[in-house]
């Protein structure tokens, strides 16, 4: 199945962190799926992505509770939601801005470890 998939990088996490995320697209586009790679700059970029895809593509789990008939929109989307993945390319302060981003939405999120700890 071919996937949508937003690459959320940190070109500054660790060595040769840009090399590392310029492969790993071509390894996807290679692969057949559609890459969106989206660079940060700066605090918060990571989230701001992340928040922008959550509202375009994502369905909270608040909504989910609170309205039966989302919940079978969201099972209909489920096919849709399925071929969309987020990878959050960097170190530990990207990891969180992309979770921040997209919690409590159905957005499945991977992850690219580039910085010099990875704690997580």
């Amino acid at each position: 199945m071919k996937q949508t998939i937003f690459l959320i990088g940190n070109p500054a996490a660790g060595r040769n962190a840009l090399r590392k995320i310029n492969e790993a697209a071509a390894i996807i586009k290679n692969k057949g799926h559609n890459v969106e790679m989206l660079l940060t700059g700066k605090r918060g970029d990571a989230e701001s992505f992340a928040r922008q895809i959550s509202s375009e593509f994502g369905v909270r789990s608040s909504e989910l509770k609170n309205n039966s008939s989302l919940i079978s929109q969201s099972r209909v989307s489920d096919t849709h939601h399925s071929s969309l993945l987020v990878i959050a390319a960097g170190g530990d302060g990207t990891y969180n801005e992309v979770i921040n981003g997209i919690a409590c939405t159905n957005i499945p999120m991977a992850i690219l470890p580039l910085g010099t700890t990875n704690v997580l």
